[in-house]
């Protein structure tokens, strides 16, 4: 049986009384007939009928027609299988689904964060919080970052880089530039000097721009990079 508020049991008791129908009182109710039937079988059978003892509480109705109130059911049943609180508060969260770019990073509210660059193209899940990024694959965490504030921000760790793209990332403005004069004693060297040297022994900006097109396209074009200058800057 349906378990409905006291205050409409009282009032299926309340338009009984005053002859109606089961399916008018059912249409004023909006209950179901065969709800109705059972509680005014139920009613019958306890000898109850409108009005009322004025002295009978819901409680008292309640327990009559259920056999228990409903504190009497939470204090059996729910109360004893109530756990503590956490100590914090709870962390609302959200999921989504992401593929990893060329880049090995992912996009999370218009910003880029890393993960271990083995997993380029494959799909990852994301959870973002209030401060924190996580990032799993196949139900293992692979990468934790803190929540950047800005847009079209990249977050990257180094050890999720590969090891040309780290080695670029050392190449400070002081060490370039030392490496001034990189295309010096290379002119024997078909290609080498005039792809590197250009007057002041500085890259040529055809090579600046070539280098800045490809450092966004993953490692196999960082590593041509790296081979202009093998042999120079070791």
């Amino acid at each position: 049986m349906k378990r409905l508020p006291m205050r409409k049991i009282r009032d299926v008791l309340r338009l009984s009384a005053e002859d109606l129908s089961t399916r008018q009182i059912a249409a004023s109710l909006a209950i179901g007939r065969t709800t109705l039937r059972c509680y005014l079988d139920r009613a019958t059978e306890l000898g109850l009928s409108w009005p009322l003892p004025p002295e009978m509480s819901d409680t008292d109705l309640e327990r009559l027609i259920y056999g228990a109130s409903r504190a009497d059911l939470f204090a059996t049943l729910d109360r004893p299988n109530l756990q503590t609180l956490p100590p914090g508060p709870c962390v609302f969260a959200k999921w989504k689904r992401a593929r990893v770019a060329p880049d090995y990073h992912v996009e999370v509210d218009s910003s880029w964060y890393s993960v271990p660059f083995s997993l380029i193209k494959q799909e990852v899940d994301v959870r973002t919080s209030g401060q924190t990024v996580e990032i799993f694959h196949r139900g293992r965490r692979v990468a934790s970052h803190l929540r950047t504030a800005g847009r079209r921000n990249h977050v990257t760790v180094a050890d999720h880089m590969p090891s040309a793209h780290r080695r670029l990332g050392e190449w400070t403005p002081s060490f370039q530039a030392s490496r001034q004069n990189v295309g010096a004693g290379n002119e024997d060297r078909p290609g080498r000097g005039r792809l590197l040297r250009v007057g002041n022994g500085r890259p040529s900006r055809s090579v600046t721009r070539q280098v800045n097109a490809r450092i966004h396209r993953g490692a196999p074009l960082l590593i041509w990079y790296s081979r202009i200058f093998h042999g120079v800057t070791h």
